[in-house]
């Protein structure tokens, strides 16, 4: 018996073909334990929420991450680890602010080093992306100078935080299994966040006061919806595995549409108008569905305006158009941001007023001491056109990547994860692992991870065939 390597299947002369294609290619399936332990990290989470319990559900979600993520690595399941990470994304950032701050950094290092000391290989390929490691370095660098211009070591840490997101969704890219598992743990999750804020937010799906504790911000809930709704609705639902389930896209697509209008997350409707008016164009395929949740989103809109959601959505409605309110207050600020910006930047052109000055630079401007509400003017002010040059650089050559990636797989998902980022940067800062989950999906496209997986066959797989 003789045995060749043909990528990581091994092969054996003294198998038949039928008898190697049967133990070597298998389906790519949900890993439904990885899913479930999403669920039960981040629903009784959501549900202290729900009820009233914030800050336990905030030690909750860690506590049982902690639990999960430790038998992950106890059984040395580096991609089951970063599965369960990326899938709680959307409620670690929304809790973040009561409890562990920095939990979604935490766990990136922590699946990065399970990486390292499980597939070597494939960490170091990852990082050979010319991409991926220019953005890491430009990270870090821009972090370290941020804390040693302030002395303020969160200073601009949740760019790294976006780039570890990035990579994370770099890693698994290449199971597809993993990957569409971590991408219905992060659908869930948003779910999750839209049912436990409904009976405590007041205006906006997402944020709220309850017994004095001021929780979320409406675009934690946005980003991670439009997000859902392309997984949805682009590439025929391939990315979570719903290729031949039309009406249950439709359906999910539908809730999850819902949710974004409830936000009331003006940037992430900005920003999911754009992608999928760029997904009609580019995608004939998608449009049927597209018009179906269209007409689906105008019916359950009508109802909801008929219950007390209604007050939310018309409210929300009245702040953004209202002629009888300043630009100033329709746009939360935003507007005398751009106003000032001219100024800002004049004052030093080339590299900015330094890493980490914003806030101040903001407040100097502005009289509020704010952060840039928008990803271009916090770099512009920060690092003026030196970081400029290093951003539209790094986005441009992503998005060159996602138009070599469709054109050879005709995967169109990547270049709207692109797009939603792009847009998402004239609103918000667009530093956080949402932002980065966008980037890790723009990004995957230099690989392709095959509908059908390549396993490795042990001897004592092959034995009944031999």
């Amino acid at each position: 018996m003789s045995a060749t390597n043909a990528g990581s299947v091994t092969l054996y002369s003294s198998a038949t073909a039928a008898d190697i294609s049967a133990i070597a290619l298998r389906p790519a399936r949900v890993h439904w334990k990885l899913f479930f332990s999403v669920v039960a990290c981040v629903g009784p989470a959501m549900t202290l929420v729900g009820l009233g319990y914030p800050y336990a559900g905030a030690v909750y979600v860690i506590a049982a991450l902690a639990c999960f993520l430790g038998y992950r690595i106890v059984m040395r399941d580096h991609y089951g680890f970063m599965c369960i990470g990326l899938g709680a994304v959307p409620v670690l950032a929304l809790l973040r602010g009561l409890f562990a701050y920095n939990s979604c950094i935490f766990i990136f290092i922590g699946g990065i080093l399970l990486w390292l000391s499980q597939a070597p290989e494939e960490l170091k390929k990852t990082f050979r992306d010319r991409i991926i490691l220019t953005f890491f370095l430009l990270a870090v660098i821009y972090w370290w100078l941020s804390y040693l211009n302030t002395g303020e070591y969160a200073n601009n840490l949740r760019l790294v935080e976006l780039v570890l997101a990035a990579i994370a969704v770099k890693l698994i890219s290449g199971r597809r299994s993993y990957l569409a598992t971590a991408f219905m743990g992060l659908a869930l999750s948003t779910s999750a966040i839209a049912l436990g804020m409904l009976p405590q937010s007041d205006i906006r799906l997402g944020a709220a006061d309850i017994d004095g504790t001021h929780l979320g911000n409406p675009i934690e809930l946005g980003v991670p919806a439009v997000f859902v709704l392309l997984l949805i609705l682009s590439d025929r639902g391939q990315w979570l595995f719903l290729e031949r389930r039309f009406w249950t896209r439709v359906f999910l697509a539908v809730v999850t549409g819902e949710w974004l209008i409830l936000s009331g997350s003006r940037g992430s409707w900005l920003a999911a108008l754009a992608a999928i008016a760029v997904l009609m164009l580019l995608n004939r395929g998608d449009r049927r569905l597209i018009v179906v949740l269209g007409a689906g989103m105008v019916i359950v809109t009508a109802l909801a305006l008929t219950t007390p959601l209604g007050e939310k959505i018309q409210t929300q409605y009245d702040k953004t158009v209202d002629s009888d309110r300043t630009l100033v207050n329709r746009t939360s600020g935003r507007s005398a941001q751009w106003a000032a910006i001219p100024l800002a930047f004049a004052e030093s052109p080339v590299w900015g007023w330094g890493p980490g000055t914003g806030r101040k630079v903001v407040a100097y401007y502005t009289g509020r001491t704010l952060n840039w509400h928008a990803l271009y003017l916090h770099i512009a002010a920060e690092t003026g056109s030196i970081g400029l040059t290093a951003l539209f650089g790094l986005l441009i050559a992503i998005g060159r990547r996602t138009i070599r990636n469709w054109r050879a797989f005709g995967e169109i998902t990547p270049i709207l994860a692109l797009i939603v980022y792009v847009f998402l940067g004239f609103s918000v800062s667009a530093f956080d692992a949402n932002c980065g989950i966008l980037l890790g999906m723009a990004m995957m496209g230099a690989d392709f991870a095959p509908r059908y997986q390549l396993v490795e066959a042990t001897i004592r797989e092959l034995e009944p065939a031999i």
